[in-house]
């Protein structure tokens, strides 16, 4: 999957955190291509890329709605704030910021 385009990317993240166990099994069986031994891999190995925030079920839901209609994460974080789904702290932002230089 790393080597797969962004766009695919974010859709095995939708399909990783939407889809029933034996839903996602045969979604990577049928529309991946995968085959057992890679599904138990995959299983085994897989995390979310650093690229990708940690958030709650409730703001995965909300994120995942963006990301089925064809964004990328960052695109649907930027969306969910621009909407007011997420609420964003600038002041403890910017002190994020400020540690990092």
């Amino acid at each position: 999957m790393v080597k797969n385009s962004q766009r695919v990317q974010d859709e095995f993240l939708y399909d990783w955190n939407s889809l029933a166990d034996e839903e996602l099994k045969n979604k990577l069986i049928n529309y991946y291509s995968l085959n057992g031994s890679e599904i138990d891999e995959i299983s085994r190995k897989t995390r979310v890329p650093s690229s990708y925030a940690s958030v709650g079920k409730k703001a995965m839901e909300i994120l995942l709605t963006y990301i089925k209609d064809g964004c990328s994460y960052t695109e649907a974080l930027d969306k969910a704030i621009n909407e007011g789904k997420f609420k964003v702290d600038i002041e403890h932002i910017s002190s994020i910021e400020e540690k990092k230089q």
